[in-house]
């Protein structure tokens, strides 16, 4: 059977080439055609579901306005309530706390975060001990109050960030300047808190899957001043036969302080986490020691010479930590914390019997927002 005759309007092809189908002639490829579509990139991870762990997520915080808004609980319980013998009795509380620190983002991208922010928390006082003499009697009659409502700091502040990778890895750091009004009872012979810091914080993938999968550090140096009023003189000791003994408990508080500290927490699986922060308070320019009055049954009060305040002491802290972070929102967390005063304790930085055992929830806000924005 013979060939097809090709279409009306198309060259004959040679003889023994096949006729090209019916249909308009496809044009030859050019340099000048349009190149092939380009897949899009990947979407960069979102900053929340980069890091491992609650003090990573915590601290760097949701990549929205209200970056690092928190809410907490807090409790609080000493390890003399758990059969050690204070070293203070009548200083040890079982409390609970409850704040949240609103923050807003001014300026959050290109690396720039300026924000401001505040803090609103009340203590509830759940029990505490009354001190006693050797033969078991009420040294002093103390008054405590069920309920304190913190100092209110607020605080503006600026971070650069210096390194921030797909990967996770992250560093930031920047200064920060506060003022705390004084709203606390025991406040009352203090007029203004300043302080102004430097705080960096670092994330550190370590490698791929759940054991031991990243390492964040937050590290801090600050110097405060405090506006004392020196002319009040809240504290007040009644003893059972109503004599009463009072002081300026203003000469016992330092004008200044210079804090540091550091602080590491591990992702040994998932999001679980273990941390150890060191911090180191060293008080300087104490106000001149007044000399306190005992009250006596014909009224006014007889003078004791007061002591000289120890200006040259300073204040260790430690604070081990078994965390986690639920559904990247809730921060869990259980801690021991100890305080020495130039490390005089029998067991140093390490132990005293004033440490504290905590059980702590902080809620991510921010973190929330994210989530509700997807």
């Amino acid at each position: 059977m013979p060939p097809a005759a090709p279409p009306e309007g198309q060259p004959v092809p040679p003889e023994g080439q096949p006729v090209p189908p019916e249909g308009p002639p496809v044009p030859p490829t050019t340099q000048f055609d349009p190149p092939p579509p380009v897949q899009p990139a990947a979407a960069a991870v979102p900053a929340e579901r980069r890091y491992r762990g609650g003090a990573a997520n915590a601290y760097i915080g949701a990549d929205n306005i209200l970056r690092t808004t928190h809410a907490h609980v807090d409790f609080d319980l000493p390890v003399r309530w758990l059969g050690a013998e204070a070293q203070v009795p009548g200083f040890d509380y079982i409390t609970l706390d409850l704040s949240i620190d609103p923050t807003l983002s001014l300026v959050n991208g290109g690396g720039h975060w300026l924000y401001v922010g505040a803090a609103i928390g009340n203590t509830f006082i759940l029990d505490y001990e009354t001190p006693k003499t050797p033969s078991g009697s009420t040294r002093f009659r103390y008054v405590v109050d069920q309920s304190v409502f913190h100092n209110i700091p607020l605080w503006v502040g600026y971070a650069h960030t210096f390194v921030d990778h797909d990967d996770g890895l992250f560093f930031r750091a920047g200064p920060e300047a506060s003022v705390s009004i004084p709203t606390e009872g025991a406040s009352d012979y203090v007029d203004l808190y300043t302080s102004v810091s430097v705080a960096a914080d670092a994330y550190l993938p370590l490698r791929k899957g759940e054991a031991f999968n990243s390492l964040f550090m937050h590290a801090y140096l600050g110097w405060s001043h405090t506006f004392l009023d020196e002319e009040d003189a809240p504290i007040r000791f009644d003893s059972p036969s109503g004599s009463a003994f009072t002081f300026n408990s203003a000469s016992l508080s330092p004008r200044d302080a210079i804090s540091m500290g550091i602080a590491a927490w591990i992702n040994v699986w998932g999001d679980l986490s273990v941390g150890s922060a060191w911090g180191l308070w060293l008080p300087f320019n104490y106000p001149s020691a007044t000399d306190p009055c005992v009250g006596v049954q014909s009224g006014g009060c007889a003078s004791i010479p007061g002591g000289p305040v120890d200006t040259n002491s300073y204040v260790g802290s430690l604070q081990l930590s078994l965390g986690y972070l639920f559904a990247r929102m809730l921060r869990a967390e259980l801690s021991y914390s100890n305080a020495s005063r130039e490390f005089q304790a029998e067991g140093g930085i390490f132990y005293s019997p004033d440490a504290v055992v905590s059980l702590s929830a902080s809620l991510l806000i921010d973190h929330m927002v994210e989530r509700v924005r997807r």
